[in-house]
C-alpha cells in the first residue's frame, strides 16, 4: 500500500529508520567478498575504455570505469544498470554513497520503503546505508541508469559493506549493525535518571 509516496508493509512497521549498514549479521549475503575477488590480482593501466570493448555482465551491468576492466581506481568507480522492461534490480544496502543519471527509461527508486520516480534525464542520489532498489515502471523498453560511487574507496580502506535482502519485509526487519547514536542518548536517561531534588540543587 502507498501512501504519501510511501510504501507500507502491514506486516511490519519499523518505529523509526535506521540508516545504518550490516557487517556480520549475514556474511554469508556479503556482495563485499564476491566484489574483492572480482579485483583480486589485478595490475589495471588504462585510462580510456572504447566503446567497442564495453559489454554488459550476467547482472545487467557494464563496468565503465573500474579495475574489472583495468582502471586503477581507488576512490571513484562508474557503471551502467540495465533494467529489463517491467524488471526490478535486487534490493540492498551499503555503507557507500551513489549517484545516477537516468540515461533511458522511466522508473522508480524505492528507499528504505519511499518510491520516489525518476525518469529519462533526472539525476537520482542514494544515501549511504539506506535499502533501496531501482525499479523500470515501463513494461515495453528497457531502463538503463549511469551510477557513479565512491565504493573503491571505501573498499581500499576495507571498511566497504554491501548487504543484499531476500524482500522488502526482511530488509526492514534487520537490525542495524551501527547503533542508532539517540539510542545511547534515551539508554543513560534510563539508567541516570535526573531527580527532581538532585535539579533543585543545581
Amino acid at each position: 500500500m502507498t501512501t504519501n509516496g510511501h510504501l507500507h508493509n502491514d506486516a511490519h512497521e519499523p518505529e523509526h529508520i535506521d540508516r545504518v549498514a550490516q557487517f556480520n549479521s549475514h556474511p554469508e549475503l556479503s556482495m563485499r567478498n564476491r566484489v574483492k575477488q572480482e579485483r583480486a590480482g589485478l595490475n589495471p593501466e588504462k585510462r580510456v575504455l572504447r566503446s567497442e570493448d564495453r559489454v554488459w555482465n550476467d547482472n545487467n551491468v557494464q563496468h565503465l570505469i573500474d579495475a574489472t576492466n583495468g582502471f586503477d581506481d581507488h576512490a571513484i568507480a562508474c557503471f551502467l544498470r540495465r533494467i529489463a522492461p517491467g524488471g526490478e534490480s535486487d534490493i540492498h544496502r551499503h555503507n557507500f554513497e551513489a549517484m545516477g543519471y537516468v540515461v533511458k527509461g522511466k522508473g522508480y527508486e524505492i528507499h528504505d520503503g519511499e518510491k520516489i520516480e525518476w525518469k529519462e534525464g533526472d539525476a537520482v542520489f542514494i544515501p549511504a546505508n539506506v535499502w533501496h532498489q531501482h525499479v523500470n515502471a515501463d513494461p515495453e523498453n528497457e531502463a538503463i541508469i549511469l551510477l557513479i560511487t565512491n565504493w573503491p574507496l571505501l573498499l581500499h580502506l576495507g571498511i566497504c559493506t554491501m548487504e543484499p535482502a531476500q524482500s522488502w519485509q526482511d530488509a526492514l526487519s534487520r537490525i542495524p549493525a551501527i547503533p542508532d547514536p539517540t539510542s545511547k542518548i534515551r539508554d543513560e536517561q534510563q539508567l541516570f535518571p535526573q531527580s527532581d531534588s538532585t535539579s533543585k540543587q543545581k
